[in-house]
Parts: structure tokens; C-alpha cells; sequence
């Protein structure tokens, strides 16, 4: 995924680390020239549950919601 929701551009990216357990999608975003991480929604190998953590300030609730469905659609959890 990838769009500008006013001044910021968001794009997420798969990230995977089998040896800690988690698969899932990383929320990127682009705001005045500085590149930060927004938020991780993560499947968790140990719970059999996805997870949400949101990084440096507040994030739109529209984001939030595509990156979940983004994780649920496309995460292989088996």
C-alpha cells in the first residue's frame, strides 16, 4: 500500500522474523522531509493473534484500519 493523506505519504512493507515468532506489515510515513516508522501490526507465532503498536505521534485511524486489513489479507499465518 501506498497514498498521501494530506502532508504525509504512508507505505507499508512486509517484515518477517521467524527466530522471534512474528510476521506482518510495517506502516512507513513521509511528513515534512522525515521518514518514520508509524506502526507495526504484527501475527504473533506464540499468541495465534495479531498485534498493533504505533510509533511517534498519532496516526490516522483510516491508516490504521488499511494496514490491519493489509495484514489480515496477505499474512500467511500457517
Amino acid at each position: 500500500m501506498e497514498t498521501q493523506l494530506g502532508h504525509e505519504r504512508f507505505w507499508t512493507v512486509s517484515v518477517e522474523d521467524r527466530k522471534s515468532g512474528f510476521v506482518g506489515f510495517r506502516l512507513h510515513r513521509e511528513r515534512f522531509g522525515k521518514t518514520s516508522v508509524a506502526a507495526d501490526v504484527l501475527f504473533w507465532d506464540a499468541s495465534g493473534g495479531f498485534t498493533l503498536e504505533t510509533f511517534d505521534g498519532e496516526v490516522p485511524v483510516e491508516m490504521i484500519e488499511a494496514v490491519i486489513a493489509e495484514a489480515k489479507q496477505k499474512t500467511k499465518t500457517a
